[in-house]
């Protein structure tokens, strides 16, 4: 049987013997219930590994240990988290090569403590004990990267003390490193305090995609401000593809449009831009180039341009009228079928 807690199931469960009683209010985990859950757990883990039928019989041993991870997933929902990390390891002495006991082991308590060697221990045992899970050397490779990560912050830190400002590269290095462990509040602090230094078009194009990363368009619009329009009018298609989504998110179309115009110039077979454009020409009251934006959009991929295009009520409207006017004017290259 396979069986996973629903997420509203959480604040009325309790570790109830093997199972957690699913209660009609919501019920606090009190120090009593968890501490008859702990010691049955402990004596009843004990009693059944010294079983040898039980280590023979691999069903059994995969059904217990992901008893015990349920409720070990529990503690974790509950903020239990020295709980579920003993649950979690009861879990893996009931199955030692049990994915789920021995990921979510290494997810939910290790990875978010910071304990990456520990986390690189218990995923090399679990690949050399299932050497054909394909997600073991995934997972482990993962982890080993976000030690790297984690190490190279950590040194990057080590050279400015509290109070002192990095240098411009360092700053957009550190930055990156947050983003990339998931920590976007501090990637944006990073940069919010380089929002008026003086710096050159590269640094400036760095701190802006960083910005629009962690959700800060203005911001992100701001570093892109100190770069000359000449300089980003020299910048790949993929450049002036951000620098034209940063302004949008930023509420500036007249700059957003004129990147976007320069990106299409470099790239005008991307259908999703060429939708773009007909929203932010139809927003001027320009329907003859959103129209022929869409009908562009149309013709380069017809089944992904329709599924964009009806996400939107006004844009449908404006291709299906489109599609019309030119199809009585007997156009060719018109999909058929919208």
């Amino acid at each position: 049987e396979e069986s996973y807690v629903i997420p509203w199931m959480y604040p009325y469960l309790t570790p109830h013997g093997l199972i957690m009683k699913i209660n009609a209010e919501r019920t606090p985990i009190t120090q009593a219930n968890t501490n008859d859950d702990l010691d049955f757990w402990d004596w009843y883990t004990r009693r059944i590994t010294h079983d040898r039928k039980y280590r023979r019989d691999i069903v059994a041993q995969k059904s217990f240990s992901k008893l015990r991870s349920a409720i070990a997933g529990l503690y974790m929902a509950r903020g239990r988290v020295r709980e579920a990390e003993k649950a979690y390891s009861e879990a893996r002495i009931l199955y030692p090569v049990s994915p789920e006991a021995n990921f979510r082991m290494v997810q939910d308590v290790f990875l978010r403590q910071g304990r990456y060697e520990e986390a690189l221990e218990y995923v090399d045992y679990f690949c050399e004990k299932d050497p054909n899970n394909e997600r073991g050397p995934m997972f482990r490779n993962y982890i080993a990267d976000t030690l790297s990560i984690q190490k190279r912050l950590e040194s990057l830190r080590t050279k400015y003390p509290a109070g002192t400002q990095p240098t411009p590269d360092d700053a957009i290095e550190i930055a990156n490193c947050y983003n990339e462990l998931g920590m976007k509040e501090m990637a944006a602090q990073t940069v919010r305090s380089f929002a008026d230094a003086a710096m050159n078009a590269g640094q400036a194009y760095s701190f802006a995609s960083i910005a629009f990363d962690t959700g800060d368009a203005p911001l992100a619009a701001k570093f892109m401000d100190k770069i000359s329009s000449m300089a980003l009018v020299r910048n790949s298609a993929e450049r002036l593809h951000k620098a034209y989504r940063i302004y949008g998110g930023a509420g500036d179309y007249a700059k957003m449009g004129q990147f976007l115009d320069l990106y299409l110039a470099r790239n005008p077979r991307d259908y999703e831009a060429l939708i773009d454009l007909a929203t932010l020409a139809h927003g001027y009251g320009d329907i003859e180039k959103a129209e022929d934006a869409l009908i562009k959009a149309l013709v380069i991929d017809r089944v992904k341009a329709t599924a964009a295009i009806e996400r939107s009520p006004e844009l449908l409207k404006l291709a299906e009228q489109a599609i019309e006017r030119r199809q009585r004017k007997a156009l060719g290259g018109i999909p058929p079928g919208f």
